[in-house]
């Protein structure tokens, strides 16, 4: 079972995959609704 955003019931997928990226690298940024949004491609 997936852990969902106690806000919205969105999958917290993005958050597990966030932590594996190091903070100085901006590939993800957090939208207004809590969420994660990808901004580049992977490489």
């Amino acid at each position: 079972i997936l852990p969902t955003c106690p806000c919205c019931g969105e999958f917290l997928v993005y958050e597990y995959r966030l932590r594996e990226i190091p903070p100085e690298i901006p590939w993800f940024t957090i939208d207004q609704g809590g969420g994660l949004v990808e901004i580049l491609p992977f490489g």
